[in-house]
């Protein structure tokens, strides 16, 4: 095991980069709802209008027309 930069930074980064295009979209904002659409595929829904969708399965999601990809996460205004 290691925790070493030379090692997983490359991967960091990506994490980072995916993660905050969605998380940015909702920086400051309260939750006001959360919700389950399907098994492992959840709704956040933040104070500006904009849901977070996060999908923990192995296969794309379909939500209200959009699809998630499996594993990820996505901003959507539904």
């Amino acid at each position: 095991f290691t925790s070493s930069y030379a090692v997983w930074g490359d991967t960091v980064k990506s994490i980072y980069t995916e993660v905050g295009s969605v998380l940015s979209q909702v920086y400051g904002c309260t939750v006001t709802d959360r919700y389950s659409v399907s098994d492992g595929v959840w709704v956040t829904v933040y104070s500006n209008g904009v849901s977070v969708v996060v999908n923990y399965t192995g296969e794309a999601a379909e939500v209200e027309g959009h699809t998630v990809a499996a594993e990820s996460a996505a901003a959507l205004s539904l």
